[in-house]
């Protein structure tokens, strides 16, 4: 028991610190701020029923095979990792995008920059617990819950953040 309980551990931790690597890595600006006109939060609202146990137990009750229902779990977890890392993506850009405008802006907001660190810990943090939720529900661990609600809150509310900085044109908002 409590070698599981230590495995668990160092694997929670070696899936923050790769989170956190790549999040860092995703957060740097890129060459033109456009992009962040055609971020959609609402583009990731469809993660919220991915991975839903009533959808593979209503398809047990059908009479579908159990090899091929973990095939379709498998394949919704492709799926929602791709939705995952596109999320942190979209986030890491608009961090890094807030980062240069704040950099760029004649007035400074110390306040500003300790929100923006303290977001981009909350969203690491968030993906990692995901990671691990993903990794339970591989081994088949039925009963654990796919909250992403906090995770494009995050989004909506860096990129309302960017707004407010003024480094969206009103016409994108």
């Amino acid at each position: 028991m409590l070698v599981a309980l230590y495995a668990i551990a160092v694997l929670t931790l070696g899936l923050f610190l790769v989170a956190g690597v790549r999040l860092l890595k995703l957060s740097r600006p890129t060459e033109d701020d456009l992009f962040a006109q055609e971020i959609d939060p609402s583009r990731y609202k469809p993660m919220e029923r991915l991975l839903r146990n009533e959808d593979f137990l209503f398809l047990a009750a059908c009479g579908v095979n159990w090899r091929d229902i973990r095939r379709a779990r498998s394949q919704r977890r492709g799926i929602f990792r791709q939705y995952l890392r596109s999320l942190s993506v979209d986030f890491g850009r608009i961090a890094g995008s807030l980062r240069l405008a704040m950099v760029d802006s004649n007035k400074p907001r110390p306040d500003l920059a300790t929100a923006l660190f303290r977001a981009r810990m909350v969203f690491a943090y968030a993906v990692v617990m995901m990671e691990v939720r993903l990794s339970l529900h591989a081994i088949g661990w039925t009963g654990v819950a796919f909250n992403v609600q906090p995770l494009i809150a995050a989004l909506e509310n860096m990129r309302e953040q960017y707004e407010a900085m003024g480094a969206l044109s009103p016409s994108a908002a």
